[in-house]
Protein backbone atom coordinates (compact mmCIF):
# COMPACT_ATOMS: atom_id res chain seq x y z
CA UNK A 1 0.00 0.00 0.00
CA UNK A 2 1.23 2.80 -0.93
CA UNK A 3 0.98 5.58 2.10
CA UNK A 4 0.44 9.66 2.02
CA UNK A 5 3.33 11.78 2.06
CA UNK A 6 1.88 13.77 4.79
CA UNK A 7 0.69 11.25 6.94
CA UNK A 8 -0.13 7.59 8.03
CA UNK A 9 -3.41 7.11 5.69
CA UNK A 10 -3.09 5.19 2.26
CA UNK A 11 -2.45 8.14 -0.61
CA UNK A 12 -4.48 7.15 -3.11
CA UNK A 13 -4.32 10.85 -4.52
CA UNK A 14 -1.32 11.11 -6.67
CA UNK A 15 0.10 14.33 -7.72
CA UNK A 16 -1.01 15.75 -11.39
CA UNK A 17 2.20 17.80 -11.76
CA UNK A 18 4.69 15.12 -10.98
CA UNK A 19 3.11 11.92 -10.84
CA UNK A 20 5.34 10.69 -8.03
CA UNK A 21 4.11 12.47 -4.41
CA UNK A 22 0.63 10.62 -3.41
CA UNK A 23 -1.84 11.96 -0.74
CA UNK A 24 -4.84 10.33 1.19
CA UNK A 25 -6.49 13.83 0.68
CA UNK A 26 -6.73 17.73 -0.89
CA UNK A 27 -5.82 18.87 2.68
CA UNK A 28 -2.59 16.51 3.05
CA UNK A 29 -1.76 17.86 -0.28
CA UNK A 30 -2.56 21.67 0.18
CA UNK A 31 -0.33 20.76 3.39
CA UNK A 32 2.92 19.81 1.40
CA UNK A 33 2.23 22.37 -1.20
CA UNK A 34 4.85 24.49 0.16
CA UNK A 35 7.84 22.38 -0.35
CA UNK A 36 6.46 19.90 -2.83
CA UNK A 37 6.25 22.59 -5.33
CA UNK A 38 10.18 23.92 -5.57
CA UNK A 39 10.59 20.39 -7.24
CA UNK A 40 7.37 19.46 -8.61
CA UNK A 41 6.96 21.13 -11.67
CA UNK A 42 10.42 20.09 -13.35
CA UNK A 43 10.56 16.64 -12.02
CA UNK A 44 9.57 15.49 -15.33
CA UNK A 45 12.40 17.18 -17.15
CA UNK A 46 14.57 14.58 -15.05
CA UNK A 47 13.06 11.69 -16.27
CA UNK A 48 16.22 10.05 -18.84
CA UNK A 49 19.17 10.28 -17.26
CA UNK A 50 22.56 10.94 -19.13
CA UNK A 51 23.72 8.17 -21.16
CA UNK A 52 27.31 6.31 -19.15
CA UNK A 53 30.91 7.17 -20.72
CA UNK A 54 32.25 4.71 -18.94
CA UNK A 55 31.76 1.25 -17.39
CA UNK A 56 30.02 0.78 -13.91
CA UNK A 57 29.19 4.44 -14.50
CA UNK A 58 25.79 5.43 -13.87
CA UNK A 59 23.47 8.92 -13.11
CA UNK A 60 21.48 9.12 -10.29
CA UNK A 61 18.52 11.86 -10.05
CA UNK A 62 19.63 14.00 -6.80
CA UNK A 63 19.11 17.50 -5.17
CA UNK A 64 21.49 20.50 -5.24
CA UNK A 65 21.64 22.90 -3.19
CA UNK A 66 23.75 26.03 -4.58
CA UNK A 67 24.77 28.35 -2.61
CA UNK A 68 23.86 31.39 -4.36
CA UNK A 69 20.92 29.77 -5.60
CA UNK A 70 17.39 30.80 -4.57
CA UNK A 71 15.76 27.27 -4.32
CA UNK A 72 17.33 23.60 -4.70
CA UNK A 73 16.65 21.82 -7.69
CA UNK A 74 16.98 18.04 -9.77
CA UNK A 75 20.83 17.28 -11.32
CA UNK A 76 22.51 14.38 -12.11
CA UNK A 77 24.79 12.93 -10.16
CA UNK A 78 27.28 10.74 -12.00
CA UNK A 79 28.00 7.61 -9.84
CA UNK A 80 29.81 4.06 -10.39
CA UNK A 81 29.52 0.84 -8.80
CA UNK A 82 33.18 -0.46 -7.78
CA UNK A 83 34.21 -3.64 -6.35
CA UNK A 84 35.52 -4.06 -2.88
CA UNK A 85 36.97 -6.68 -0.51
CA UNK A 86 35.56 -9.94 -0.39
CA UNK A 87 33.81 -9.20 -4.00
CA UNK A 88 31.32 -6.70 -2.25
CA UNK A 89 30.56 -4.27 -4.90
CA UNK A 90 29.80 -0.34 -3.17
CA UNK A 91 29.19 2.60 -4.44
CA UNK A 92 31.37 5.60 -5.41
CA UNK A 93 29.59 9.50 -6.24
CA UNK A 94 31.48 11.62 -7.99
CA UNK A 95 30.27 15.78 -7.70
CA UNK A 96 33.08 16.97 -9.77
CA UNK A 97 32.58 20.55 -10.01
CA UNK A 98 29.29 21.02 -8.26
CA UNK A 99 31.07 20.77 -4.87
CA UNK A 100 33.65 23.43 -5.98
CA UNK A 101 32.86 27.33 -4.21
CA UNK A 102 35.33 28.90 -7.09
CA UNK A 103 36.34 28.97 -10.83
CA UNK A 104 39.50 27.95 -9.91
CA UNK A 105 38.10 24.56 -8.01
CA UNK A 106 35.93 24.05 -11.06
CA UNK A 107 38.14 24.14 -13.63
CA UNK A 108 40.83 22.26 -11.77
CA UNK A 109 39.17 18.98 -11.59
CA UNK A 110 40.85 18.13 -8.52
CA UNK A 111 38.90 16.10 -5.94
CA UNK A 112 37.09 17.95 -3.90
CA UNK A 113 36.21 16.10 -0.05
CA UNK A 114 32.56 15.90 1.14
CA UNK A 115 31.51 14.83 4.36
CA UNK A 116 28.15 12.42 4.28
CA UNK A 117 24.92 12.05 6.45
CA UNK A 118 22.76 9.36 6.45
CA UNK A 119 19.36 10.11 7.03
CA UNK A 120 16.97 6.90 7.18
CA UNK A 121 13.74 7.92 8.84
CA UNK A 122 10.87 10.37 7.82
CA UNK A 123 10.89 11.74 12.09
CA UNK A 124 8.05 13.63 11.65
CA UNK A 125 5.87 10.38 10.69
CA UNK A 126 8.50 7.91 12.77
CA UNK A 127 8.21 5.97 9.51
CA UNK A 128 11.75 4.19 8.46
CA UNK A 129 11.85 5.21 4.48
CA UNK A 130 12.37 2.60 2.08
CA UNK A 131 15.87 3.96 0.82
CA UNK A 132 18.66 5.64 2.15
CA UNK A 133 18.99 9.27 2.12
CA UNK A 134 22.74 11.23 2.06
CA UNK A 135 23.38 14.76 2.31
CA UNK A 136 26.92 15.77 1.37
CA UNK A 137 28.37 18.22 2.08
CA UNK A 138 31.89 20.10 1.92
CA UNK A 139 34.42 18.98 5.05
CA UNK A 140 35.35 22.25 6.30
CA UNK A 141 32.61 24.02 5.15
CA UNK A 142 32.85 26.88 8.49
CA UNK A 143 36.71 27.29 6.76
CA UNK A 144 37.13 27.40 3.44
CA UNK A 145 35.57 30.12 2.43
CA UNK A 146 32.22 29.06 1.63
CA UNK A 147 29.60 31.37 1.56
CA UNK A 148 26.10 30.99 3.02
CA UNK A 149 23.79 28.48 1.23
CA UNK A 150 20.75 30.10 0.13
CA UNK A 151 19.44 27.34 -1.46
CA UNK A 152 18.93 25.56 2.12
CA UNK A 153 16.91 28.98 3.23
CA UNK A 154 14.26 27.94 1.11
CA UNK A 155 13.25 24.49 2.27
CA UNK A 156 14.13 25.50 6.26
CA UNK A 157 11.86 27.14 8.69
CA UNK A 158 13.96 30.19 9.56
CA UNK A 159 12.14 30.62 12.75
CA UNK A 160 13.71 27.00 13.88
CA UNK A 161 15.85 27.10 16.96
CA UNK A 162 18.09 24.14 16.11
CA UNK A 163 19.31 25.50 12.66
CA UNK A 164 22.83 25.48 11.18
CA UNK A 165 24.96 28.07 9.19
CA UNK A 166 25.27 25.75 6.49
CA UNK A 167 27.32 26.90 3.50
CA UNK A 168 28.68 25.74 0.28
CA UNK A 169 27.07 23.83 -1.75
CA UNK A 170 25.02 20.47 -0.66
CA UNK A 171 23.62 17.79 -2.65
CA UNK A 172 21.29 15.10 -1.19
CA UNK A 173 21.40 11.31 -3.02
CA UNK A 174 19.47 7.98 -2.72
CA UNK A 175 21.10 4.69 -2.18
CA UNK A 176 19.43 1.43 -1.98
CA UNK A 177 19.52 0.38 2.38
CA UNK A 178 22.43 -0.97 3.13
CA UNK A 179 22.29 -0.93 7.10
CA UNK A 180 20.98 -3.85 7.50
CA UNK A 181 22.77 -6.01 5.31
CA UNK A 182 25.47 -8.64 7.20
CA UNK A 183 28.98 -7.47 6.51
CA UNK A 184 28.03 -4.51 4.42
CA UNK A 185 29.78 -1.21 5.09
CA UNK A 186 28.71 0.73 1.80
CA UNK A 187 25.65 1.39 -0.44
CA UNK A 188 25.96 -1.00 -3.27
CA UNK A 189 23.82 1.17 -5.77
CA UNK A 190 21.88 4.63 -5.82
CA UNK A 191 18.21 5.24 -6.06
CA UNK A 192 16.84 8.46 -8.30
CA UNK A 193 15.13 10.64 -5.57
CA UNK A 194 11.94 12.70 -5.86
CA UNK A 195 10.08 15.92 -5.09
CA UNK A 196 8.95 14.33 -1.55
CA UNK A 197 12.84 14.06 -0.80
CA UNK A 198 13.18 17.60 0.27
CA UNK A 199 10.54 16.94 3.29
CA UNK A 200 12.97 14.56 4.57
CA UNK A 201 16.15 17.13 4.22
CA UNK A 202 13.61 19.68 5.93
CA UNK A 203 12.55 17.98 8.68
CA UNK A 204 16.99 17.14 9.43
CA UNK A 205 17.75 20.34 9.08
CA UNK A 206 15.16 22.45 11.16
CA UNK A 207 16.04 20.03 13.90
CA UNK A 208 20.21 19.67 12.94
CA UNK A 209 20.71 21.33 16.62
CA UNK A 210 18.47 18.73 18.58
CA UNK A 211 20.85 17.16 20.81
CA UNK A 212 23.37 17.95 19.01
CA UNK A 213 26.51 15.45 19.40
CA UNK A 214 24.14 12.80 20.92
CA UNK A 215 22.44 10.22 18.89
CA UNK A 216 19.04 11.44 17.89
CA UNK A 217 16.09 8.99 17.86
CA UNK A 218 12.63 9.38 16.75
CA UNK A 219 10.95 10.15 20.30
CA UNK A 220 13.93 12.70 20.47
CA UNK A 221 12.49 14.50 16.64
CA UNK A 222 8.97 13.53 16.35
CA UNK A 223 7.73 16.06 19.36
CA UNK A 224 9.82 18.65 17.55
CA UNK A 225 8.60 17.95 14.53
CA UNK A 226 4.44 18.51 15.39
CA UNK A 227 2.48 20.89 15.50
CA UNK A 228 1.65 23.11 18.19
CA UNK A 229 -2.03 24.50 17.89
CA UNK A 230 -2.65 28.38 19.23
CA UNK A 231 -4.47 31.05 17.68
CA UNK A 232 -4.17 34.55 15.82
CA UNK A 233 -4.99 37.54 17.05
CA UNK A 234 -5.71 39.79 14.09
CA UNK A 235 -5.50 43.26 14.33
CA UNK A 236 -8.83 45.97 13.32
CA UNK A 237 -7.41 46.34 9.62
CA UNK A 238 -7.73 42.48 9.41
CA UNK A 239 -10.55 41.75 10.88
CA UNK A 240 -13.01 45.20 9.72
CA UNK A 241 -11.88 45.14 6.06
CA UNK A 242 -10.54 41.87 5.06
CA UNK A 243 -13.14 40.10 7.06
CA UNK A 244 -11.15 37.75 9.41
CA UNK A 245 -12.23 36.49 12.78
CA UNK A 246 -10.51 38.64 15.43
CA UNK A 247 -9.47 35.43 17.32
CA UNK A 248 -8.88 32.20 14.74
CA UNK A 249 -6.77 29.30 15.29
CA UNK A 250 -3.27 28.76 13.40
CA UNK A 251 -0.30 25.83 14.02
CA UNK A 252 2.90 26.74 14.53
CA UNK A 253 6.17 23.95 14.53
CA UNK A 254 6.92 23.00 18.22
CA UNK A 255 10.61 23.83 16.99
CA UNK A 256 9.79 27.59 16.73
CA UNK A 257 11.56 29.95 18.41
CA UNK A 258 8.35 31.84 19.82
CA UNK A 259 8.20 29.18 22.67
CA UNK A 260 12.09 30.94 23.51
CA UNK A 261 10.69 33.26 24.84
CA UNK A 262 9.64 34.29 28.15
CA UNK A 263 5.95 33.96 29.34
CA UNK A 264 3.85 36.93 29.96
CA UNK A 265 4.08 38.35 33.41
CA UNK A 266 0.38 37.78 34.13
CA UNK A 267 0.04 34.38 32.23
CA UNK A 268 2.86 33.14 34.47
CA UNK A 269 0.79 33.36 37.92
CA UNK A 270 -2.19 31.94 36.41
CA UNK A 271 -1.02 28.49 35.34
CA UNK A 272 -1.13 29.37 31.43
CA UNK A 273 2.24 30.58 30.32
CA UNK A 274 1.30 32.39 27.08
CA UNK A 275 3.90 33.65 24.86
CA UNK A 276 3.11 36.71 21.90
CA UNK A 277 4.81 36.91 18.87
CA UNK A 278 3.75 40.06 16.38
CA UNK A 279 3.65 38.59 12.42
CA UNK A 280 6.41 40.23 9.92
CA UNK A 281 4.80 42.15 7.30
CA UNK A 282 1.22 42.80 9.21
CA UNK A 283 2.17 46.41 10.55
CA UNK A 284 3.85 47.48 6.81
CA UNK A 285 0.69 45.71 5.43
CA UNK A 286 -1.75 48.31 6.96
CA UNK A 287 0.35 51.56 6.83
CA UNK A 288 0.51 50.88 3.12
CA UNK A 289 -2.49 50.39 2.67
CA UNK A 290 -4.78 52.28 5.69
CA UNK A 291 -6.36 54.32 2.96
CA UNK A 292 -8.52 50.98 1.82
CA UNK A 293 -9.49 50.30 5.49
CA UNK A 294 -12.61 50.88 7.34
CA UNK A 295 -10.37 51.71 10.70
CA UNK A 296 -8.28 54.78 11.44
CA UNK A 297 -5.93 52.74 12.56
CA UNK A 298 -5.78 49.24 11.20
CA UNK A 299 -2.79 48.18 12.42
CA UNK A 300 -3.71 48.39 16.54
CA UNK A 301 -4.00 45.16 17.65
CA UNK A 302 -5.81 45.75 21.68
CA UNK A 303 -5.71 42.41 22.77
CA UNK A 304 -2.07 41.75 21.77
CA UNK A 305 -1.41 45.03 24.00
CA UNK A 306 -3.44 44.31 27.04
CA UNK A 307 -1.99 40.05 27.15
CA UNK A 308 1.62 41.99 27.64
CA UNK A 309 0.78 43.90 30.78
CA UNK A 310 3.26 44.07 33.64
CA UNK A 311 2.61 42.52 36.98
CA UNK A 312 6.02 42.64 38.81
CA UNK A 313 5.08 43.69 42.01
CA UNK A 314 8.67 43.39 43.27
CA UNK A 315 10.11 45.41 40.54
CA UNK A 316 12.05 48.53 41.33
CA UNK A 317 10.95 50.02 37.85
CA UNK A 318 8.08 52.18 37.86
CA UNK A 319 5.14 51.93 35.16
CA UNK A 320 5.64 49.20 32.61
CA UNK A 321 6.12 46.76 35.09
CA UNK A 322 3.04 47.30 37.19
CA UNK A 323 -0.36 47.47 34.78
CA UNK A 324 0.67 48.71 32.32
CA UNK A 325 1.87 47.17 28.96
CA UNK A 326 5.68 47.96 27.34
CA UNK A 327 5.71 50.77 24.97
CA UNK A 328 6.48 48.52 22.07
CA UNK A 329 3.09 46.86 22.45
CA UNK A 330 1.16 49.80 22.89
CA UNK A 331 2.51 51.34 19.34
CA UNK A 332 1.99 49.71 16.11
CA UNK A 333 1.49 45.81 17.31
CA UNK A 334 -0.53 44.41 14.08
CA UNK A 335 -1.63 40.90 14.02
CA UNK A 336 0.17 38.88 16.61
CA UNK A 337 0.34 34.79 17.24
CA UNK A 338 -0.23 33.56 20.98
CA UNK A 339 1.25 30.00 21.95
CA UNK A 340 1.59 28.27 25.06
CA UNK A 341 4.96 28.31 26.34
CA UNK A 342 4.66 24.53 27.37
CA UNK A 343 2.88 23.77 23.84
CA UNK A 344 -0.02 22.50 25.25
CA UNK A 345 -3.16 23.41 22.83
CA UNK A 346 -4.51 26.86 23.27
CA UNK A 347 -8.04 27.73 21.43
CA UNK A 348 -9.34 30.95 20.44
CA UNK A 349 -12.07 31.06 23.25
CA UNK A 350 -9.59 30.59 25.75
CA UNK A 351 -7.64 33.43 23.91
CA UNK A 352 -10.83 35.81 24.17
CA UNK A 353 -11.34 35.06 27.56
CA UNK A 354 -7.85 35.98 28.80
CA UNK A 355 -8.26 39.13 26.84
CA UNK A 356 -11.05 40.47 28.46
CA UNK A 357 -9.56 38.92 31.92
CA UNK A 358 -6.51 41.54 31.14
CA UNK A 359 -8.27 44.10 29.58
CA UNK A 360 -11.64 44.20 31.86
CA UNK A 361 -11.45 42.53 34.95
CA UNK A 362 -7.94 42.87 36.27
CA UNK A 363 -6.93 46.39 34.82
CA UNK A 364 -9.45 47.61 37.34
CA UNK A 365 -7.44 46.08 40.35
CA UNK A 366 -4.63 47.92 39.03
CA UNK A 367 -6.18 50.84 38.15
CA UNK A 368 -7.37 51.25 42.01
CA UNK A 369 -4.40 50.31 43.75
CA UNK A 370 -2.79 53.46 41.42
CA UNK A 371 -5.47 55.58 42.95
CA UNK A 372 -5.79 54.32 46.17
CA UNK A 373 -9.38 54.11 46.04
CA UNK A 374 -9.61 52.21 49.60
CA UNK A 375 -7.28 54.02 51.15
CA UNK A 376 -9.19 55.93 53.58
CA UNK A 377 -8.97 54.74 57.13
CA UNK A 378 -10.50 51.46 56.41
CA UNK A 379 -7.00 48.63 55.75
CA UNK A 380 -9.27 45.89 55.11
CA UNK A 381 -10.21 47.54 51.97
CA UNK A 382 -6.74 48.61 50.97
CA UNK A 383 -6.03 47.53 47.44
CA UNK A 384 -2.73 47.45 47.73
CA UNK A 385 -0.17 45.30 45.26
CA UNK A 386 -0.22 42.50 47.89
CA UNK A 387 -4.23 42.86 47.53
CA UNK A 388 -4.48 42.42 43.59
CA UNK A 389 -1.43 39.67 44.00
CA UNK A 390 -4.18 37.73 45.53
CA UNK A 391 -6.61 38.32 42.35
CA UNK A 392 -3.97 36.84 40.09
CA UNK A 393 -3.37 33.08 40.37
CA UNK A 394 -4.67 30.10 38.58
CA UNK A 395 -8.38 29.23 40.68
CA UNK A 396 -9.05 33.06 40.64
CA UNK A 397 -9.13 32.54 37.18
CA UNK A 398 -10.47 29.78 36.53
CA UNK A 399 -13.72 31.46 38.68
CA UNK A 400 -13.81 33.77 35.97
CA UNK A 401 -13.65 31.27 32.93
CA UNK A 402 -16.72 29.73 34.62
CA UNK A 403 -18.35 33.01 34.77
CA UNK A 404 -17.45 34.05 31.67
CA UNK A 405 -18.69 31.61 29.78
CA UNK A 406 -22.12 32.15 31.47
CA UNK A 407 -21.84 35.31 30.12
CA UNK A 408 -21.64 34.08 26.27
CA UNK A 409 -24.42 33.64 24.07
CA UNK A 410 -22.71 31.19 21.30
CA UNK A 411 -22.57 27.47 21.93
CA UNK A 412 -18.45 27.25 21.18
CA UNK A 413 -17.79 29.46 23.85
CA UNK A 414 -20.25 28.46 26.71
CA UNK A 415 -19.72 24.11 25.95
CA UNK A 416 -15.57 25.09 25.68
CA UNK A 417 -13.29 23.02 27.71
CA UNK A 418 -11.16 24.90 30.43
CA UNK A 419 -7.66 25.95 29.48
CA UNK A 420 -6.96 23.96 32.26
CA UNK A 421 -8.21 20.62 31.10
CA UNK A 422 -6.39 20.04 27.92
Amino acid sequence: MTLCDECDNEGALRCNGCSASCYCSKECQKKAWPLHRILCKTFKDFQDCPKAEHSGEKYTRAIYFHPDEDAPRFIWLKTKDEMGEYGCSYLSVFPGSLAAINKMESESGEFIHMTNTQIRHNYALARLLPYTLFLSYREDFLHDGSTHNKASDKIVDLNSVHLHDWRGPMIAYGTDVFDDVPHSYNPSHSQDLGPCGLRILAHWLNTYYLKYGNLRTIEDLQPELSNVVGVRINCNGDVDTDGRPRYEPIELPAFHRIFEQAATDVSKHIAIPLVVQRIPGSVKKWQKHSDSSSSKFPWVNTAGTFLNIGCKPQSKRSGFDWGLAPLEWQMSVGAVVVMRKDKKKLLPEHVHALVEYHQHHLMRFFAEESQGIHSDGQPSLKRDKEWVMKQINKEKFQEYYVAWKLRQSENTKVQQISPYDI
